[in-house]
């Protein structure tokens, strides 16, 4: 007769579930600004588990703000405001920071690799106006700059951030030129290989910054330009020291 699986193991699992969801939460998948409802069933189902544990997960993320479970309805993707987008951004420039400084992990030859293989790729994306590709790149240079946060709470915060506001600005990319938003990814990633290169974790995370303060900058130009509401944002910090040309494409 098989025993039941341990507490601690029913955790990780359950942990895994809500890392294969995030990806669904933050709209890249479905790429809408409209709420995006998910049933326990359908849950259940696709991930081969009872409702029990995707009860569970949803409970989680709707603690972390990103899902809301409503009676009668199922559980749809929130939404955050201009203003509060505002904020989660400036709080995610702050604690960017904080990588290099809180038990900082070693950048190794696999973060190298991983991040030469997202630049290759986006490289190729000029020509093809895929959100949901680009959101999977975003996501997965996302993954490569929390392994390298060795502090356990400044990690799940880091990463709770980027899924609360990141998924917003996914849907404004169709009121934005997407030749410049993937040359700024371009960018980005050709800087932080320089930086990794050297074994520079403050640049790496300086970069970060700057280019998080970029994204606020083109939502920004884009609300004044329609006679939206503008977005203000704080001043970023860029690594100076970083040989590499940031030339914009015209």
């Amino acid at each position: 007769m098989p025993t039941a699986p341990s507490i601690s193991h029913e955790r990780r699992w359950e942990t895994g579930i809500s890392e294969s969801i995030k990806p669904y939460v933050n709209a890249f998948r479905f790429c809408t600004i409209l709420p995006i409802q998910y049933r326990e069933t359908e849950l259940a189902g696709e991930f081969n588990v009872s409702r029990t544990p995707i009860r569970r997960v949803l409970q989680r993320l709707h603690f972390e703000g990103l899902v809301d479970i409503r009676n009668g309805v199922g559980t749809v993707v929130t939404d955050i405001d201009l203003k509060t987008m505002k904020e989660v951004y400036d709080l995610r420039m702050y604690l960017s920071e904080l990588i290099a400084e809180l038990s900082p992990r070693e950048i190794t030859k696999d973060h190298l690799q991983a991040m030469e293989v997202l630049l290759e790729r986006t490289k190729t994306m000029y020509d093809q106006r895929d959100s949901a590709a680009y959101g999977r790149l975003c996501n997965e240079l996302h993954e490569v700059l929390i392994s390298l946060i060795g502090s356990v709470p400044l990690r799940e915060i880091t990463d709770n951030l980027y899924y609360r506001s990141a998924r917003i600005w996914i849907t404004y990319l169709p009121n934005l030129n997407w030749n410049e938003i993937i040359s700024d990814q371009e960018l980005e990633t050709s800087e932080m290989i320089a930086a990794m290169k050297h074994n520079d974790l403050r640049g790496v995370v300086q970069v970060r910054r700057f280019y998080l303060h970029c994204i606020l900058s083109r939502i920004s130009d884009y609300l004044k330009s329609s006679g939206s509401f503008r977005v203000s944002t704080i001043s970023p910090k860029h690594n100076s020291d970083i040989d590499v040309k940031r030339e914009r494409s015209s």
